[in-house]
């Protein structure tokens, strides 16, 4: 899918079915085929997976307010700064089509911990969540439910990784990635730390909200069919999807 007009930037969505199913297809059995999307019913969301990796934000960030321009200038990284920007852009892109708008035209509020939702007069018509890692830009849009999404590269160093892991995660978890040997190390950090990333934005929270998550160790002993994974918990339902790059997860609240 073109998403920019005279712009070779290529999206994939994927329609997820929030259920756990006896029989797990490959990534491609999920894909959207069908434009202009509508918002997804309510046991179903719609996952975006966007490279940026060919457009320049500068191109761009028209579509931004002046206070997301003037907060993301601020980032001295700018690696970051360029990247956070098209996050930004791709977010705005998402929501007008789905809400039949402009981009200029989506306005955000923000809760305590940061996490945006839709303002003015598109509150409330659609939930979302956004995530990226290198040149990738994912979004997971919901009917209504509170979700989170999460995505993550496997290339943390041993001591950053082995460091977050004995912060956040529970004793088990922590000995699952240290006992973890070679690549299988940074792969189950990333599972872990993107079902539990994924699960505290669906809910709201900051960063520390790590703390309060369930012990996922469990989940390390099951094996993905065509390296995706349905998954529940109490408080949640999740998607897991294991790319030969990235490791990926969104979560759909329910507490």
């Amino acid at each position: 899918m073109h998403f920019f007009e005279n712009h070779p930037l290529t999206c994939t969505v994927f329609d997820i079915p929030w259920q756990t199913r006896q029989v797990v297809k490959p990534s491609a059995s999920y894909e959207c085929h069908a434009y202009p999307l509508s918002i997804p019913g309510i046991e179903r969301t719609h996952l975006w997976l966007v490279d940026v990796s060919k457009i320049d934000a500068v191109d761009f960030e028209k579509v931004l307010s002046s206070d997301e321009k003037k907060k993301l200038d601020g980032l001295l990284n700018l690696e970051q700064r360029m990247q956070r920007k098209l996050a930004r852009v791709v977010l705005r892109q998402v929501l007008a089509h789905y809400l039949k708008t402009t981009p200029l035209a989506i306005e955000f509020d923000y809760n305590e911990a940061g996490k945006p939702m839709l303002g003015g007069k598109y509150k409330s018509k659609l939930s979302f969540n956004l995530s990226h890692a290198k040149e990738k830009v994912t979004i997971l849009v919901s009917s209504g439910l509170a979700v989170g999404v999460d995505i993550e590269y496997d290339n943390p160093s041993e001591k950053v990784m082995l460091s977050i892991a004995k912060r956040f995660f529970s004793a088990n978890e922590y000995e699952l990635v240290f006992q973890a040997i070679g690549t299988e190390r940074p792969k189950t950090f990333n599972r872990l730390w993107t079902m539990k990333e994924a699960m505290i934005k669906a809910k709201g929270l900051s960063v520390y909200g790590l703390l309060e998550t369930p012990d996922l160790s469990a989940f390390n002993k099951r094996s993905a069919v065509n390296n995706i994974e349905h998954f529940q918990l109490p408080e949640c339902l999740g998607f897991n999807w294991r790319d030969d790059q990235f490791h990926l997860t969104a979560v759909l609240n329910l507490s």
